[in-house]
């Protein structure tokens, strides 16, 4: 299998058993690593419930004794089917139906969980890597609709009226692709990028069927997509709700930032990708985003016992923003200022806690420099970090 789709999962083991069964269902097959941050509801149990009976399934199915303790074969050697422990580490592999599972042993927080994901994929050997929360259910299509994006990126043949129009503010929406276009230009004679796409992304729905607030792409920096239409639309950024990449963008550009723990790690993940290649948003490709509401992310509302982990949203947006230069210190304050004005005049309990939270976060942010690993960086597992 030259696909792996990566599920990092805590304590929700009903959504991440609803998002493996879309994953098995996918009309282009992949392989499934699950990458568990140590959750205590029996999430592992449910995995290797699922996993065992799938893999009876498989193995009745082609003739095998489906008690055996580890499969030794199911229907030749490139679906070798293998259900056993790890003395080391909390490990369970099945090759065919597909599922890996991989409990962390402490929670290393959503960027992470995406970091050790990947990283695994990447040294397992696969092609191709399509992540996701535990709460994205992918329509049955949405796998085969990517790759045939991306085949027709890597054969170059896109109708002009296909690509959604680059407008003029996007077009220098950074000094650093600005440099990299003229680059090019100049270089007539330069070799083509690497690889004709960076990331691609799906379009991401809501339980009602509207799109989803909280995973919606942007192109340029502070311009959220509006064009849900258009076979293929250009973007900088998006979430981890259904990326679709190859491996060897990780081992060129490195893995998302463990130290982000939650929060904005996608962010600085995309525009990390897409200042080097162009990236797009595939609207054929469709996933569900189970998430409790549609709304974004609003600490004015929050319960006071929830408010520290917004620290890291904060400072880690800093972070993210300072690569866009002048523009991107002025986004952070301008919006930070109207975060604390939306505070004032709407919250119910906490105020100054919540502003405290805004204002630290983001002074932190200015001298928050963590360093980007690399898959060949065989010291810098992802380790617990808050």
């Amino acid at each position: 299998m030259d696909t792996a789709a990566v599920i990092v999962t805590y304590n929700r083991k009903a959504l991440l058993k609803e998002c493996i069964l879309a994953l098995l269902g996918q009309s282009r097959s992949c392989d499934i690593l699950v990458i568990d941050n140590h959750s205590t509801d029996g999430t592992g149990d449910m995995v290797r419930e699922l996993m065992e009976t799938e893999a009876k399934a498989k193995a009745e199915a082609v003739g095998n004794d489906p008690e055996s303790s580890c499969f030794s074969k199911a229907g030749g050697s490139e679906h070798q089917v293998q259900l056993c422990e790890s003395a080391d580490v909390k490990e369970t592999v099945i090759a065919n139906p597909r599922i890996i599972y991989k409990d962390t042993g402490s929670n290393l927080g959503g960027a992470g969980g995406f970091s050790y994901g990947i990283r695994e994929a990447v040294e397992l050997g696969y092609e191709y890597i399509w992540i996701m929360d535990d709460d994205c259910i992918p329509d049955p299509g949405a796998l085969k609709e990517l790759f045939a994006a991306a085949d027709k990126l890597e054969r170059g043949n896109m109708k002009p009226e296909e690509r959604s129009a680059e407008r003029a503010e996007g077009a220098a929406d950074s000094e650093a692709i600005s440099k990299i276009k003229t680059k090019r230009t100049e270089d007539t004679k330069a070799a083509k990028p690497k690889e004709a796409y960076g990331f691609l992304a799906s379009k991401v729905l809501w339980t009602d069927g509207s799109i989803c607030r909280t995973n919606v792409q942007r192109y340029p920096m502070a311009r959220r997509i509006k064009d849900f239409e258009s076979e293929l639309v250009r973007v900088n950024y998006s979430s981890f709700v259904s990326m679709f990449f190859k491996s060897s963008i990780v081992r060129e550009l490195g893995l998302p930032i463990k130290e982000f723990f939650i929060w904005s790690d996608d962010l600085e993940y995309t525009r990390r990708i897409s200042m080097k290649y162009p990236c797009w948003l595939c609207n054929k490709s469709v996933v569900v985003h189970k998430c409790k509401g549609n709304y974004g992310i609003n600490i004015a509302v929050e319960l006071p016992e929830r408010v520290d982990r917004y620290k890291y949203i904060y400072r880690n947006d800093v972070y993210v923003f300072r690569k866009e230069g002048l523009k991107g210190f002025l986004y952070v304050a301008v919006r930070d200022l109207y975060h604390v004005v939306k505070v004032l005049l709407t919250a119910k309990e906490g105020k100054l806690s919540k502003i405290r939270t805004i204002i630290g976060g983001t002074l932190s942010g200015l001298s928050f420099d963590p360093k980007i690993e690399y898959v060949n960086d065989q010291d810098s597992r992802a380790k617990p970090y808050n």
